[in-house]
């Protein structure tokens, strides 16, 4: 007991002639959901406030014990995809990986809303690791405590943030059982998350999108989260892992009969293959997948696909060429954001031309409309 510095002259294991704390200092380190960890500081005779120095040390001490305590789990290498045949099915029990949604907070340790944001969104996901590990079919009781408890985290950002929506949302689906709903709303949070710029959480949350389908049989799901888990690899550089997403969810696509699905997984490829330096193959894909969007009349496929072909004449040394085809991934695409999208790198090539002018509309255009961080 702290107190007994306050009683130097009594005897080890005597009594002591002063009962209960007579001041304390405590601090909430945080909860994973289920528990709270606080660190405590008693004392047997009466204390005067303490000092800021002090209080802040007391902080920072607090602070390295809850990264102990709230991650002592997270040092643990998560096991890779097992592999069957040419898709990937994750290992029931593998480790969830908080390290890379925790990864994020790298260059933002100073802005405390980011840090609080991303703290925030580790714990809605280790919920939904949690109930995967139970295969989704957790204690209905404890399901709902774990939901409530990581609920009431909640805000940590202001209430009507669209982060927060999504994190609503997922936990609303987790405590209902409903696998696809569950599915989706990763999808949707992984989105938000990947508009912020943090990779490391967008990719882990699509991950997670794609476990919950193949726990819960959502082809659908599974197909949009393995794309998107070959968009975030290749973002972060991961080659040979983009490729694999790419390939699975191409293979989904077949199975399912989901010629769309197919052709975007064809599009993130070539993307893949012309980030490794193959423009040749490129090229040929990206043609292949417009050839795709016009014979089953997807617009959707027919914008990206020009937008694609933009980049990759671009780079070609054929800006003429990119530039019509960039004035059809415009035309052709039907939300805003893959529009805007278009729009910027249609900029850059009227700068490689030496269209200024035209190239500081479109940016004008982009910087006052856009939502995404990195644009």
């Amino acid at each position: 007991m702290p107190g007994l510095l306050d009683v130097p002259d009594a005897e080890r294991g005597g009594d002591i002639p002063i009962s209960g704390a007579r001041s304390s200092c405590c601090v909430a380190m945080g909860s994973d959901g289920t528990r709270a960890w606080f660190l405590l500081v008693d004392s047997l005779t009466p204390r005067s406030r303490l000092p800021v120095e002090v209080t802040d040390e007391l902080m920072f001490v607090a602070g390295e014990a809850a990264a102990v305590v709230l991650h002592q789990d997270l040092d643990r290498k998560a096991a890779g995809p097992k592999r069957v045949g040419k898709g990937a099915t994750p290992a029931a029990g593998e480790t969830f990986s908080g390290w890379a949604i925790l990864k994020d907070l790298e260059g933002r340790e100073t802005d405390d809303e980011t840090s609080r944001r991303i703290a925030t969104r580790f714990l809605v996901a280790r919920a939904v690791r949690s109930a995967l590990d139970e295969e989704l079919t957790m204690d209905p009781e404890a399901l709902r405590q774990q939901v409530e408890g990581v609920g009431r985290e909640l805000d940590a950002v202001e209430r009507g943030d669209p982060e927060r929506t999504s994190w609503s949302a997922v936990l609303e689906a987790l405590g209902s059982g409903d696998g696809t709903d569950l599915g989706s709303a990763l999808l949707e949070l992984a989105e938000r998350v990947d508009m912020l710029g943090h990779l490391h959480g967008a990719r882990e949350l699509f991950n997670l999108a794609y476990q919950v389908a193949v726990t819960c049989g959502s082809g659908a799901v599974a197909g949009t989260a393995a794309r998107f888990l070959g968009i975030a690899h290749r973002r972060l550089g991961a080659w040979e892992e983009s490729e694999h997403w790419f390939g699975v969810a191409q293979n989904l696509g077949v199975a399912l009969g989901d010629r769309r699905l197919s052709a975007l997984a064809m599009l993130g490829l070539g993307n893949t293959v012309r980030e490794k330096g193959n423009l040749p193959r490129a090229l040929e894909l990206h043609r292949e997948t417009l050839e795709m969007g016009l014979a089953v009349g997807d617009r959707h496929v027919q914008g990206l696909s020009h937008h694609d072909l933009m980049t990759d004449e671009k780079l070609a040394g054929c800006p003429g060429k990119a530039i019509r085809h960039g004035w059809e991934a415009v035309r052709l695409c039907p939300s805003e954001r893959d529009q805007l999208r278009a729009l910027t790198d249609l900029a850059w090539a009227f700068v490689e031309v030496g269209e200024l002018s035209a190239a500081e509309d479109a940016y004008t255009v982009v910087a006052h409309r856009t939502k995404e961080f990195r644009y």
